[in-house]
């Protein structure tokens, strides 16, 4: 089952506007760019090969961006979408190098599973790639190993942090 989609956007009706996302992200290192997959694309030329953890309910689309270059391990999502920590915690180990985080049909995880991969990467050292929208109850944090991409082409702006 494919979950993502693209969106068409008419740009013909645009304008400036003053309080606008590049204002807001001007102190980070942001790239703009037009997909969740562009930023995927993206990253993979900078993260550490290796093991990465994807949840068990992602798109074909994510998958296939690391089928190539990474070894890939599932862990599961609950039956209201969080992520099953326990499950989680038995996947880690020094092999992996990316846990990637998904949201939900706009449910966001829980801030304990943020800070508890936050711990997590401190003993095992791997990279937290998230959603965009995961910014809103995190702080955004200018870390060289913690990456927001965009869900899909659900807004104009489409950053990676």
């Amino acid at each position: 089952m494919e979950l993502g989609s693209n969106f068409e956007i008419d740009i013909s009706n645009l304008q400036y506007v003053e309080d606008n996302i590049y204002q807001y992200l001007h102190n980070y290192h942001t790239i703009y760019l037009d997909s969740g997959r562009s930023a995927i694309r993206v990253l993979n030329k900078i993260l550490q090969k290796g093991v990465i953890l994807l949840p068990f309910y992602i798109c074909s689309s994510v998958i296939k961006n690391y089928e190539k270059d990474f070894s890939i391990r599932f862990y599961k999502v609950k039956k209201d979408f969080s992520i099953d920590l326990e499950d989680l915690k038995s996947k880690l180990d020094t092999d992996v190098t990316v846990v990637y985080v998904m949201n939900y049909f706009g449910e966001i995880q829980d801030n304990r599973v943020l800070e508890f991969l936050r711990e997590k990467k401190k003993e095992y050292g791997f990279t937290i790639i998230y959603p965009a929208r995961s910014s809103r109850n995190v702080p955004l944090r200018n870390e060289s190993d913690e990456f927001g991409t965009p869900e899909g082409r659900r807004r104009q702006d489409a950053p990676l942090f």
